[in-house]
């Protein structure tokens, strides 16, 4: 992290280009690595000068108490998978509180998150830095995302020095009381949420896979619902039993409540996966381009995995590395509609089993 003197007022791009930065030129900023080097490469950082002695980072086992600082720049699925640290160092540092500078979105689920003190907007200035005691940083964390074997809590953990002993998902869920008297669902037919992609990544589920489990679902008497990307490039049918609510649903928490009503949610790895492997729904995650270790850390999500020698290739973005169109691990036996829809009965049948054993 380092403070950033931007030459004027202007924008630059967040990791992967997900968010926009604001920055103004009468302030200094406190920025992670990756802001720095893309504000370097794209001539917008005048000069780039220490970190300041204040706050000092956080390392395992010291007493340090107050008021720590967490700047995150991840993407949403990583919120999710931060929430076993944010438990843990309130377990072991109840002395501690803790605030978050994050982008609109990933903001939006820290919110829900009990443990955080306040969501504050990022990047914070240098001024406003300073007022902690300690700060937790996350850049030591090298390509996260395709760990192979390695969940994303562990991964997450490991670079703070800590090691989990489980998985907690602190979710304030009492907050989408709401949301949930707001949409009844469909009441006394099985609804199956299947996540839909714009078309862009390897990971996405085929169409031709959508569509076909669209119909048998639909010969099943299941009502099935759409959720993630409205694409003008990917159609989807209608009918008496489709809810599309691609692209409509307008914040996280009502995706959240829309995920509980569901009896079982399709998604390729996405953050919808870890979203309702958080939320306990019985979930079915196909894994192609991307490891398969991200589901280890929800007990409801059953992964499908392709056989391939490619896969995974952790190629999730892009054009296939062996130069096919589209990602060749869909062809597997794995992804056959009718066997992710027999996953999808033994997650729901599992999650069931497990209610009646809670109960006794």
């Amino acid at each position: 992290m380092k403070i950033i003197r931007p030459k004027n007022t202007m924008q630059v791009a967040v990791e992967r280009g997900r968010n926009c930065i604001h920055l103004d030129a009468n302030h200094s900023y406190i920025m992670h690595e990756v802001e720095v080097e893309s504000g370097k490469r794209a001539g917008a950082f005048e000069h780039v000068t220490s970190l300041p002695d204040r706050p000092n980072r956080f390392q395992p086992g010291s007493n340090l108490a107050g008021r720590m600082i967490l700047p995150f720049i991840g993407g949403m699925g990583d919120v999710i998978s931060m929430l076993p640290v944010i438990a843990y160092l309130h377990r072991h540092h109840p002395e501690v509180t803790i605030d978050v500078a994050a982008t609109p979105g990933p903001g939006e689920i820290w919110s829900l998150c009990p443990l955080i003190e306040s969501v504050l907007p990022y990047p914070l200035t240098d001024k406003a830095w300073q007022t902690y005691d300690g700060y937790l940083t996350m850049e030591v964390v090298q390509e996260t995302g395709q760990a192979p074997g390695r969940s994303l809590p562990d991964v997450f953990a490991a670079a703070l020095g800590l090691e989990l002993a489980e998985y907690e998902f602190p979710l304030n869920v009492s907050s989408l009381e709401g949301m949930l008297r707001k949409h009844p669902g469909n009441r006394g037919a099985r609804e199956v949420g299947i996540v839909v992609g714009n078309g862009q990544s390897n990971r996405w589920l085929p169409r031709d896979l959508i569509l076909t489990m669209l119909r048998l679902l639909g010969t099943r008497r299941s009502h099935c619902t759409l959720l993630g990307h409205a694409d003008n490039d990917w159609p989807m049918p209608t009918g008496h039993h489709i809810t599309d609510l691609r692209s409509k649903t307008e914040s996280v928490t009502e995706l959240a409540a829309r995920l509980l009503q569901l009896d079982a949610v399709i998604t390729p790895d996405s953050f919808i996966m870890h979203l309702a492997g958080a939320l306990a729904v019985p979930t079915v995650a196909c894994f192609t381009a991307s490891s398969a270790s991200h589901a280890d850390p929800y007990r409801h999500v059953k992964a499908l995995i392709s056989h391939r020698s490619c896969a995974p290739c952790h190629g999730a973005v892009g054009n296939c590395p062996e130069g096919f169109t589209g990602c060749p691990a869909w062809d597997d036996q794995s992804f056959k509609p009718q066997v992710v829809i027999d996953a999808v009965k033994a997650v729901i049948r599992q999650r069931g089993i497990a209610a009646i054993h809670t109960m006794a």
